[in-house]
């Protein structure tokens, strides 16, 4: 694939469900008062191509975060505040990507194109999160 094949993904999405994320930080260790604050919240993430990957900028009134990944490569990320881990993001097709992390424990996020909504499912241990985005302006 070429980078031009991603572009289902580029642009500005806004967050309307999220079911299990609770879940999901609990079981990466993340603290009671963070994972309270980041279930009330509904991030916008934008998402650009860059030369050979893709980077994501999520947005909210807590933080922001920005990911940036060249394809198959190796790359750091802050997974929880204060918390460093490697990962690899993978093009499975042109509407889906994977994205594994190493770490404690290690972690999985798929981000896909399903009939023009931007679905991110979260995996670590046996907890499964699903985040649903439509696209805005």
């Amino acid at each position: 694939f070429t980078t031009d094949n991603m572009t289902s993904f580029k642009g500005k999405w806004k967050m309307y469900e999220s079911k299990h994320f609770d879940d999901y930080m609990k079981a990466l260790g993340v603290g009671f008062a963070t994972r309270t604050m980041a279930n009330n919240l509904k991030p916008t993430q934008e998402v650009s191509l860059t030369d050979g990957g893709i980077c994501f900028k999520t947005i909210s009134t807590f933080r922001t975060t920005t990911v940036e990944a060249i394809y198959g490569q190796e790359f750091e990320e802050e997974r929880s505040p204060g918390e460093k881990v490697k990962s690899v993001l993978v093009k499975e097709s042109e509407d889906k990507l994977v994205q594994t992390t190493k770490g404690s424990p290690d972690s999985e996020i798929i981000r896909e194109i399903v009939d023009g909504d931007y679905i991110m499912t979260l995996k670590v241990a046996d907890v499964v999160c699903t985040r649903k985005y439509k696209s805005v302006p």
